[in-house]
């Protein structure tokens, strides 16, 4: 009798293949879905914030063709404004400038906060130009918060040229680090960050300088100061050189100072923006001194740290650094040079088994944020947008233009 083998084993390899590939495609199908969900939330709530700038705008130009409410050098409007059947009571007005008239009045939310700010500038020869920005929501601190902006001119063929109300920016700006010290010298000093927010007008250019890093020292002398970085009239000073003589590190750009050198000549730490660098041990060497951390560029970076010290004779391991600073060179390793854009310091170089070279600086970067629409046509540094912002990250110099 001939006994044929059962498929079950076989049937059930098949089974188990085929509902493998059912649920992967099922569950890239849900992923899609998913990701399709997202997007048209994100569209949904940038559209409610394009009709409520469009609901402002039409106001606008709504009582200021009908009954030139907005005149130039007049005070308050010369017509009671009522928009979406809300009275709007809460006027700014400037009629300081003899050649025109800036009227700048908000639409409240029932439960409080605004949906839309509207700017109207009037000039004696009739052009007008039109801002309005609207929000998906009233809540000024809700994270997920999308600003649009509208703009419209007209009444004269110069109106289009018309500069814009500007706005208000988030800045970080920060100097460039300090170079570390040659053969067992201090580390570099962080450079200086700066951070705040800042009113910028329209229709001006504002220089942006970004720092250099400090170059490493030459036998006998102090490794080079970065330099400063500077927007808006503020400044992020520079880190200062490590030494190479008594191998202290470098100051911080702002201020906190760098370690002393050790027993038997192992270099320091430098400074950084958030603390002073550690003085040189026995063995080993000194850490720079800790900088800060800022998500203003759309990710968490660490900026300003100050150099690690270098090994003297005592031998051991480099300082070590964080936030952009370069770590100590041991033996006869060099330092390592502080992180580009971060405004670091550079590591000493090793001195215990010859002599190491210490690392550069790190070269600054500034940085200017504001919520999309907000600033409708700036331009300069590398663009990008993150969490409803818009940023400008200069890398060198150059021009942050706000039309």
């Amino acid at each position: 009798m001939i006994h044929t083998p059962s498929p079950r084993g076989f049937t059930l390899l098949i089974a188990i293949i085929l509902s493998t590939v059912v649920l992967t495609v099922g569950l890239s199908l849900l992923d899609v879905a998913y990701k399709q969900v997202i997007l048209a939330s994100t569209a949904k709530q940038s559209q409610a914030a394009f009709y409520n700038a469009d609901s402002a705008l039409e106001c606008a130009l709504y009582y200021d063709q009908k009954f030139n409410a907005f005149a130039a050098g007049s005070g308050f409007p010369a017509a009671s404004v009522t928009c979406s059947s809300t009275p709007v009571t809460n006027y700014t007005t400037d009629v300081s400038d003899p050649t025109k008239r800036i009227t700048i009045f908000t639409l409240p939310c029932a439960e409080g906060g605004v949906y839309a700010t509207t700017t109207i500038y009037k000039y004696p020869s009739g052009a007008t130009a039109l801002y309005a920005n609207g929000f998906n929501t009233c809540n000024v601190n809700d994270p997920a918060r999308i600003e649009r902006g509208l703009k419209a001119t007209y009444g004269d063929p110069a109106a289009a040229a018309l500069p814009g109300p500007g706005g208000n920016v988030s800045y970080l700006i920060v100097g460039g680090g300090g170079g570390g010290g040659t053969t067992g010298g201090g580390g570099g000093g962080g450079g200086e960050v700066s951070t705040g927010s800042i009113a910028l007008p329209g229709g001006t250019t504002y220089p942006i300088v970004v720092g250099t890093g400090g170059l490493t020292g030459v036998s006998g002398g102090v490794a080079a100061n970065g330099t400063f970085s500077s927007a808006f009239s503020i400044t992020g000073l520079g880190g200062r050189g490590g030494s190479l003589v008594d191998r202290d590190g470098g100051a911080s750009g702002s201020g906190n100072a760098g370690g002393l050198t050790g027993p038997i000549g192992s270099g320091a730490g430098g400074g950084g923006q958030g603390g002073v660098g550690q003085d040189g041990p026995v063995f080993g060497a000194g850490n720079g001194g800790p900088g800060i951390t800022s998500s203003l560029s759309g990710s968490s970076v660490g900026y300003g740290g100050g150099g690690g010290g270098g090994t003297g004779a005592g031998g051991g391991s480099g300082g070590s650094a964080t936030h952009g600073g370069g770590s100590g060179g041991a033996g006869a390793v060099f330092g390592l040079p502080g992180t580009a854009n971060t405004g670091g310091g550079g590591g000493g170089g090793g001195g215990s088994f010859g002599s190491g070279a210490g690392g550069t600086g790190g070269t600054g970067v500034v940085i200017v944020s504001y919520p999309t629409g907000s600033l409708i046509g700036a331009t300069g540094g590398i663009m990008s947008t993150s969490g409803g912002n818009t940023i400008h990250r200069f890398t060198t110099s150059g021009s942050f233009i706000v039309p």
